[in-house]
């Protein structure tokens, strides 16, 4: 009742405390009109004080600044204006901070005194106009004054930008700004749809980092701009109660696009750990939005954009000076971007004065970021295309080179034609010489390679029953199968698959047996996950010596068992190549270690041992690459290994040796006129 009182008796005397202030005369078929140096501001520190208080205090003042900026701020911030309507046309009146929490307009002087009208985050159902302004009607009777307090309660900085006009007029005004941030988000898109083009062409991830970061970002400018309104109510919700998530968004996902762009783990190691530790003030801030300290939260993500621009930059020029030319772009590009988000983050800290440029400046930044990326992809088209054109001029000054030479030399060849086909002959001669010579090699090369593989004596004498379907592309292969009984008695079969094929392969084949040879019989190791680890390591030492300066990545694919028949177990490792079991009409896929025996980009990881209690009339199938990536059927397409296993299935009941004829008959069929595009290796073995 006392709290009524007191803002009926301060509404009554309004008028007398208000006499000097000015007032702002709204004309029809005027546009909108900025209220800078018209109106007073009162903070409210406690954030508490009624309209009747506050209108009571006397604390009013005129701002030093236009647009004054409060920064992140508590409090809550009233401002005082008067407004005179001189004619008919229906009057509007906004705040121009999109994204506020709280609005809240109370008029005084009329029928309606003390009537409040709200906007904001927290009240957008409540809206009188469903647009992301906060715009409320003014109910000021023709030639009628009428005076208002505005209150602004916050979490992000309170910036006063304040406007009034004709509803023609800030429909227009909303119509060209909604246009434009409609172009801003065109690019938005194209982007989005571009990048994820490459990614599908390339399979390169920094692109859906570069995707999922524009999502961030526009995310966040429509946090800005008051667009969340659009969206589902969930959404807006979580934003409203978290107000820096959208800004940790966007932070977290340009730093990881950052970091893969420049690959600054390579191309600036030094400055990895440093740069990635910036994230940690991003989640801090998070961190504290979530613990109810938001105004704080805020402020730390103010610090930590900064921060994060001026050390993505200095990042950037440093990887493009060590000679990684592509960080121009992100240097011209995101740069861009960066300095915009940069003059919108001092902007919210009251270090720029308000503008219309500094307001929008992470979008501006943003379409120039867009742009500058379009021009730099356009200009790389262009200049393969000038290159080309080029090559082209080139080639044919040199045909035509080539026909003035051919023309004066056609008289001496017509002479000399019979010399130098009597040299010609003379030559296939000796090349038919030289190939018979070569063929004879590798064909003896093959009769060592035969006498190295695992002997048909030994599979029959240690195999129940078995089948090896063994057709190498060329003479020699680079596929190859070796056995052995260990001391102990078991048995140790591997089907191997080194790098190449033909004379290359034949030799890594070579290389593979004699160091399974030396390792089993030499350093006695037998357990096949041991047996690979220590095969890894000699062939990386024996393909990479010791100051060669060179790398080979050459080595080889295998899976490598020891049966123990007495016990009915067998233990396995794999490297690439899996092992499959067919049991009871079903077949049990094992997976393979996914890493070589030689050098590769991964992690070197120790391989993975398998063991298995086999069971009577089971059929273990090992194989390399060769079948399945064979290209034939009415198609020219891969047979796979899907289908590899569907034919293994409905081949498993019949004995080995027609199991082999029918893999061989297949194989062959489907292959048809095509040239065999790999060594082919199967081995099946039934218990």
């Amino acid at each position: 009742m006392l709290r009524k009182s007191i803002l009926v008796f301060a509404l009554l005397l309004a008028p007398f405390f208000l006499a000097a202030q000015d007032v702002v005369v709204l004309k029809d078929n005027a546009p909108v009109t900025s209220l800078v140096g018209h109106y007073e501001v009162f903070v409210d520190s406690t954030g508490n004080m009624s309209l009747g208080e506050v209108m009571h205090s006397g604390k009013f003042y005129k701002p030093l600044q236009p647009n004054p900026n409060f920064g992140i701020t508590s409090s809550a911030i009233w401002a005082r204006f008067t407004l005179k309507k001189t004619g008919k046309a229906r009057q509007l009146f906004s705040y121009g901070n999109c994204g506020s929490d709280s609005v809240i307009l109370y008029e005084t002087g009329g029928p309606t005194t003390g009537k409040q009208i709200m906007s904001g985050r927290d009240s957008y159902r409540k809206r009188e106009f469903g647009v992301n302004l906060a715009l409320f009607s003014l109910a000021i009777p023709a030639d009628s004054t009428r005076t208002f307090y505005l209150r602004v309660k916050d979490v992000p900085p309170v910036m006063m930008v304040l406007e009034a006009g004709t509803e023609e007029s800030y429909f227009t005004y909303a119509s060209l700004y909604n246009l434009l941030n409609g172009v801003f988000y065109g690019i938005i898109l194209l982007m989005i749809i571009y990048n994820l083009f490459l990614f599908f062409t390339n399979r390169d991830p920094v692109y859906i980092y570069y995707v999922v970061y524009t999502l961030a970002n526009g995310l966040f400018i429509a946090f800005v701009n008051g667009y969340l309104i659009y969206f589902p109510h969930w959404l807006n919700s979580l934003f409203f109660r978290l107000h820096t998530l959208a800004p940790d968004l966007l932070g977290l996902f340009a730093m990881l696009f950052t970091v893969h762009f420049l690959d600054i783990r390579k191309n600036a190691p030094r400055f990895y750990k440093p740069y990635l530790s910036l994230g940690t003030l991003v989640a801090l801030a998070l961190v504290l939005d979530i613990a109810g300290r938001p105004h704080d939260g805020l402020k730390l993500v103010q610090l930590a954009g900064v921060a994060f621009s001026i050390a993505s930059m200095v990042v950037a020029v440093i990887v493009y000076r060590r000679g990684y030319k592509p960080a121009r772009y992100y240097i011209l590009g995101f740069g861009a971007y960066l300095c915009g988000l940069t003059i919108f983050i001092l902007l919210d800290a009251g270090v720029v004065p308000y503008s219309v440029f500094a307001r929008h400046a992470a979008q501006v930044g943003a379409a120039i970021e867009a742009v500058l990326l379009s021009f730099a992809i356009g200009d790389k088209i262009n200049r393969f295309k000038k290159e080309k054109e080029k090559a082209q001029q080139e080639a044919l000054v040199a045909a035509q080179e080539n026909e003035r030479i051919v023309r004066e030399q056609n008289v001496m060849l017509e002479r000399k034609v019979e010399e130098r086909t009597a040299e010609i002959r003379m030559q296939k001669a000796i090349i038919e010489e030289k190939n018979k010579d070569i063929l004879d090699s590798i064909h003896y090369a093959k009769r060592i390679q035969r006498a190295l593989l695992a002997s048909d004596t030994l599979l029959q004498n240690r195999l129940p029953e078995y089948f090896v379907l063994y057709r190498p592309k060329d003479i020699v292969s680079g596929d190859f199968y070796w056995a052995d009984e260990t001391p102990e008695g078991k048995f140790l079969l591997l089907t191997g698959d080194c790098t190449g094929h033909g004379v290359p392969g034949a030799f890594m084949s070579l290389l593979n047996i004699s160091i399974t040879h030396e390792l089993t019989f030499g350093h006695r190791i037998f357990r096949p996950d041991l047996l690979l680890n220590a095969q890894r390591d000699a062939i990386i030492m024996s393909l990479n010596p010791e100051g060669s300066g060179e790398i080979s990545k050459d080595g080889m694919d295998c899976v490598l068992c020891s049966y123990d028949f007495g016990k009915m177990q067998m233990e396995f490792a794999c490297a690439n190549n899996p092992l499959w079991i067919l049991r009871n009409g079903e077949m049990m896929e094992f997976k393979a270690d996914k890493q070589p025996i030689g050098m590769h980009e991964g992690p070197k990881k120790e391989f993975t041992l398998h063991s298995v209690q086999l069971q009577k009339g089971d059929t273990v199938y090992t194989f390399t690459d060769g079948f399945a990536d064979q290209f034939g059927g009415p198609r020219g397409k891969k047979f796979k290994y899907s289908q590899l296993k569907e034919l293994l299935l409905s081949i498993g009941g019949k004995t080995m040796e027609e199991q082999k004829n029918i893999l061989e008959k297949t194989f062959s069929d489907w292959k048809g006129d095509l040239e065999q595009v790999d060594d082919v290796l199967v081995i099946g073995v039934r218990i």
